[in-house]
């Protein structure tokens, strides 16, 4: 196809030259001296030129042919683009519903990056309430759980609490507030006195121990190191 062109285009600038040159001249000398042999032969220059004329006009029209060919080739090969694209997005739409619809309602991942509202498909555990209709896979899934009752049921609430993993003598759902281990933190002061003179010292003899309590220090929680994520329940 471009050597089609090629050729064509090639063609056109070397009659375009021919019938651009001295012939317009001639043609003029042609009419003056058209009985004798100089009229002859530029006539016969100017027969030429129309030829090349006529050549130049079918390079012309076989080069627009070319060019509508090519255009045609572009516009097909933009369609079988076109198409493939749409193939590719609809695989890719295909497996991303494969892909949640092997996660079922009611398990929870967790989520690195700030958000400022549910992404597609799941809930921030935030203990909000849910209408049971609205949500009817959800609700089979995790029931009353964590709260609610009637046409209302409510999510986890993982806002700044630990999950902590349930098995027996601890039941899915319960929750349990901030604790202390019980302990004790003692020292033991001895001293000994013996009688003194003074009227404003105290007169006792013997060996005692007391028990005191140290200060407080630290903050206001107990916790271990930790970083902070967004727990997402599929809905």
């Amino acid at each position: 196809m471009s050597g089609l062109i090629s050729s064509a285009a090639k063609r056109l600038r070397d009659a375009l030259a021919l019938v651009t040159g001295a012939g317009l001249v001639g043609y003029s000398n042609a009419q003056a001296y058209e009985g004798g042999s100089l009229g002859a032969g530029l006539k016969a220059e100017e027969t030429a030129r129309a030829n090349a004329v006529t050549a130049v006009a079918n390079d012309v029209a076989t080069l627009t042919a070319s060019v509508g060919a090519l255009s045609d080739v572009v516009d097909t090969n933009a369609a079988k683009a076109s198409v493939a694209v749409s193939v590719v997005q609809g695989n890719v739409d295909a497996l991303s519903l494969a892909v949640a619809a092997m996660i079922k309602p009611g398990f929870v991942i967790s989520h690195a990056g700030a958000l400022a509202a549910d992404p597609e498909g799941w809930l921030i555990c935030d203990g909000r309430a849910l209408n049971t209709a609205d949500h009817p896979a959800l609700f089979n899934a995790i029931g009353y759980t964590w709260g609610g009752a009637g046409a209302t049921f409510n999510l986890p609430n993982t806002v700044h609490d630990f999950i902590r993993g349930a098995g027996p003598g601890r039941a899915v759902g319960t929750r349990e507030a901030d604790e202390l281990r019980s302990h004790a933190h003692k020292f033991w002061s001895s001293e000994t006195s013996q009688d003194g003179s003074a009227p404003d010292v105290e007169r006792w003899t013997g060996f005692r121990q007391t028990a005191y309590n140290t200060s407080s220090t630290g903050g206001d929680e107990t916790r271990p190191r930790n970083v902070a994520m967004f727990f997402l329940i599929k809905r």
